[in-house]
């Protein structure tokens, strides 16, 4: 198959962060060696979306894409969700004006297939000859640009909630054949009518992209539409040669008009009508295959796990049905009377006797439902027997996947031996929950893969404290905040600050007489309303600032500074009226810095007179470009160590970026929250960071390199770390505070180096 490709925008008067995203990854690498992934993102809910977000977000889906094992839909899903869980954990420490929400088309072409997924506002086309057929049939985006919310909330973008649910399709491309993924106002304000026109209108061969974008572009007018077009040109031959790959993750306008060649011959491009579950089962046994021709490893690679395949059976019942129906139809035609026999005379006093066609016909409507439960039995028996087969296949393929991943010194291979073992498990435990030889192995999996991973099991949960929130608080991340006795809490869902004492011995709290609730939005402190809690810190003494107090930042610019004697003092901080969407603050000797990610910024403020009324300046210098975008918190100790929705983590000196990478960890961060560090404020004091990897119900430990340590977690069925907010670790008394949901915990960890 022979790609050529092009592209357009057509914004008159528009501001370039309402333009669409777009991008095109050329075929490549190892697991997806045949693929071209095509991406277009536009802006949902009126939402303002900076270039560098759009980039952000295509690098995201690309490289999630590309890493992504198993089949194309399933990657194809975990991309949908890498981007959504970016946006929403973005949107949590953004303020209502700055949320973000978009619509995501992604298409993916291979040998002869495409296929497609759409979240939100998405537009596709499929154009072959002189047939058009639009992806989706129907939409609320494809009737308004601004639905009502309870529309929304029916088929929601990305950014919108916690989980996303893509729409998946598979569709088959011939030559000539055109694929057209576009913002949602080209069938809305253009009309489906000017795809086709454009279509007709359009040439064959290698320019047919670049005509057929032309036509499009010239359609569309004055109408704010973006489009990438990719045309599976007539000619015949095989794939043109290419450098080595380079994946290519750009904006709109660095990819107009690339020609792209890849694959081998194709068909008619005509939807199959496949369900998505069906097209990855089929996609993951031909990725499967591939990566098998690569030089994977058998017992360690990503392979086709046994499956209960009940189709046979299914073909097998439905076969028999008919052939019975058709039997008892030609029994019927042989036995019944051609006409119906004459009725007795009038006065004829004789009983009529029953025919012989009648007897017969009696024993026929006898026989049938015998016939039917003998076909049932017997189709029951050979399901049976079909699932014992299957199911003994199970237990020996997952014994045996275990025993080869014991026998390795690799921790990566063990961990994917593994792993492919549970889930062969997970398909013999749905035919038998209940198998004894199947759970005792799942169990020493588990402990094997504890041991691999480094993970500490945490036993004993003391619950400190149950906040009392409004039934109807919205999930958001948590602080922690421990000096000496005194323990802060901020719970930004409910914009709540709570105080509470620790007790001597600092394994509970000391009764409380009065509300805990230190601080709430929409109070009256000091002759301000106080607005959307941001963060809390402690802040030492240092520079112009005496005194170490306990302060957070509220949405509209002030500090709210909390002194056991004289209760809260609102101290206004310059500048802050220039804040886009601050998320995080750090105090150092005085010094308190603010994070504003959507300015790729951490302003620095110097105390004057114990307050920051002084103008800040920027903590990283301006002209490096450093990009912030996507940061959800920071941890000071001299260095500062900024962390990103993605798992990232950045480490600063005196305002430069240092070398610094998060190495070693098993598998990937979902929907971190909160950093904190370890050790004195020194830059080169002895510590650790801690992360809470909320999305994976985990707490993971690095070294103040970035060298992955262990991980915390709880039993298999324990509930402590659901909804994973915040924490504190105090290693020297091997404590940990965590505050999951609504409830606040406490749990001992054990030191390292013991078993």
């Amino acid at each position: 198959m022979r790609l050529s490709a092009g592209q357009f925008s057509t914004h008159p008067g528009t501001p370039e962060c309402q333009q669409a995203g777009i991008a095109r990854l050329e075929p490549g690498g190892q697991r997806r060696s045949r693929e071209q992934l095509c991406i277009l993102i536009e802006a949902a809910l009126d939402s303002i979306v900076s270039q560098a977000l759009y980039v952000e977000l295509l690098a995201l889906i690309a490289n999630t894409y590309e890493r992504s094992p198993g089949s194309i839909t399933r990657a194809l899903t975990r991309a949908f969700e890498a981007a959504n869980a970016l946006l929403f954990e973005r949107n949590l420490r953004a303020d209502t004006d700055h949320h973000v929400a978009v619509g995501i088309t992604c298409a993916v072409l291979r040998d002869d297939e495409v296929d497609i997924g759409q979240v939100g506002p998405a537009l596709a086309y499929l154009a072959c000859g002189g047939q058009v057929t639009r992806y989706p049939e129907g939409s609320i985006w494809l009737q308004s640009a601004s639905p009502r919310t309870f529309e929304v909330h029916r088929e929601p973008p990305a950014g919108f909630g916690r989980e996303v649910h893509p729409n998946l399709l598979r569709a088959r491309m011939a030559p000539g054949a055109a694929l057209i993924l576009a913002t949602t106002s080209l069938a809305r304000d253009v009309g489906d009518g000017a795809v086709a026109e454009a279509r007709e209108g359009s040439v064959a061969g290698p320019r047919a992209a670049s005509a057929l974008t032309t036509r499009l572009e010239a359609l569309a007018g004055d109408v704010p539409v973006s489009a990438l077009v990719v045309v599976c040109d007539d000619e015949e031959g095989g794939p043109e040669p290419r450098s080595p790959r380079a994946e290519r993750v750009t904006a709109a306008a660095d990819m107009a008009g690339e020609p792209e060649a890849a694959g081998a011959e194709a068909r008619t491009f005509e939807d199959t009508g496949r369900s998505a579950e069906a097209a990855e089962d089929e996609s993951e046994v031909e990725d499967d295959a591939a990566w098998a021709e690569q030089g994977g490893e058998s017992y360690h690679t990503r392979r086709q796990l046994p499956r209960v395949d009940l189709d046979p059976l299914r073909a097998q019942l439905r076969q028999s049905t008919r052939r019975a129906r058709h039997n008892v139809e030609e029994l019927l035609m042989r036995v019944l009377p051609d006409s119906l026999p004459e009725r007795p005379q009038e006065g004829s006093h004789l009983r009529p006797l029953a025919s012989l066609s009648g007897h017969t016909l009696v024993a026929v409507a006898l026989t049938i439902p015998l016939v039917t439960l003998a076909m049932v039995v017997m189709t029951r028996v050979q399901y049976d027997r079909t699932r014992r087969a299957q199911f003994d296949q199970i237990r020996t393929e997952a014994q045996a996947l275990y025993d080869a991943a014991s026998s390795t010194s690799d921790p990566a291979t063990a961990r994917a031996g593994l792993r492919d073992s549970l889930a062969t498990i997970d398909w013999g435990l749905a035919i038998n929950p209940n198998d004894d030889v199947l759970l005792s192995l799942q169990r020493r999996i588990e402990h094997r893969l504890d041991e691999v991973n480094t993970v500490e099991r945490l036993f004993h949960f003391w619950q400190l404290a149950e906040l009392s929130e409004p039934v109807d608080t919205p999930a958001g991340s948590g602080r922690i905040v421990i000096h000496d006795k005194d323990m802060f809490l901020l719970n930004c869902g409910s914009d709540r600050a709570y105080k509470l004492t620790l007790n001597d011995a600092g394994d509970a709290l000391e009764p409380q007489d009065t509300d805990p609730v230190l601080v709430e939005r929409d109070e009256l402190r000091g002759g301000i309303q106080v607005g959307q809690l941001i963060d809390i810190a402690w802040v030492e003494a240092g520079g112009q600032r005496s005194l170490s107090t306990f302060m957070a930042l509220e949405s509209n610019g002030s500090l709210l500074a909390y002194d056991p004697q004289q209760g809260i003092d609102v101290l206004p901080v310059a500048d802050s009226d220039k804040w886009l969407g601050p998320v995080a603050i750090g105090g150092y000797f005085g010094n308190l810095y603010v994070l504003d990610p959507l300015q790729s910024r951490i302003l620095k403020y110097v105390p004057v007179d114990n307050a920051y009324t002084s103008p800040p300046s920027d903590y990283l210098d301006p002209r490096l470009g450093i990009d912030l975008t996507g940061a959800v918190d920071l941890a000071i100790d001299g260095n500062m160590y900024v962390l990103f929705a993605d798992g990232t983590v950045k480490k600063f000196y005196d305002g430069a970026e240092q070398p610094f990478t998060l190495s070693g960890l098993p598998d990937a961060m979902r929907s971190p929250t909160t950093l904190f560090v370890s050790g004195e404020q020194k830059p080169d004091a002895p510590g650790y960071l801690y992360v809470s990897d909320s999305g994976n119900e985990r707490v993971l430990q690095f070294d103040k390199n970035g060298t992955y340590i262990r991980q915390f977690m709880t039993q298999s069925d324990a509930t402590q770390f659901r909804g994973l907010r915040g924490i504190y670790v105090d290693e020297e008394q091997r404590r940990m505070v965590v505050l999951s949901g609504r409830t606040l915990w406490l749990t001992d960890i054990p030191a390292l180096g013991m078993p």
